[in-house]
């Protein structure tokens, strides 16, 4: 069973292989529907098909999950995702990213993903400013969220 987390925190579950890729590292051009597909995107189309399943860690901006994120979701397509369990973790101020969960959530199951439930909100004022979780608690809720969805894959 493959997992693969994208996001910085990672957490580990027995029989899973993770492989961490944060949206900030999604440094894919702008979505072009013609012609062929840059080394970047081939090489993001492998690593999601190559994992049952993904924890996606999500910004908020503006109250939908980050352009970066947007522009990858159309280079992967619409079946990139059919049949996956994707897991979700948001990060904003306030409320924990829950419009960008929500958003994101829509768009996979749209594209035929199963999302995992109970996603965790993190909120940027628990976040140190290399992006580490500030809160151990919330780093604990993080690492179950992984082992759960280890667990699920497993099945």
């Amino acid at each position: 069973m493959r997992c693969a987390p994208s996001s910085r925190w990672r957490s580990r579950a027995p029989g899973a292989e993770c492989a961490a890729l944060a949206d900030d590292e999604l440094t894919l051009p702008p979505f072009a529907d013609a012609g062929a597909a840059p080394p970047a995107v081939a090489a993001l189309r492998a690593h999601v098909a190559a994992h049952d399943g993904l924890i996606i860690g999500v910004r908020e901006a503006s109250g939908t999950y980050a352009p970066q994120l947007a522009n990858a979701l159309a280079w992967l397509g619409p079946d990139a995702f059919r049949g996956k369990t994707v897991a979700l973790v948001g990060a904003a101020p306030g409320d924990g990213a829950i419009k960008a969960i929500n958003a994101l959530t829509l768009a996979l199951a749209y594209r035929g993903a199963l999302i995992f439930p109970a996603p965790v909100g993190v909120p940027a004022a628990l976040l140190a400013a290399d992006g580490a979780l500030a809160d151990g608690r919330l780093a604990a809720r993080i690492a179950d969220l992984g082992r759960a969805l280890g667990r699920f894959l497993r099945r």
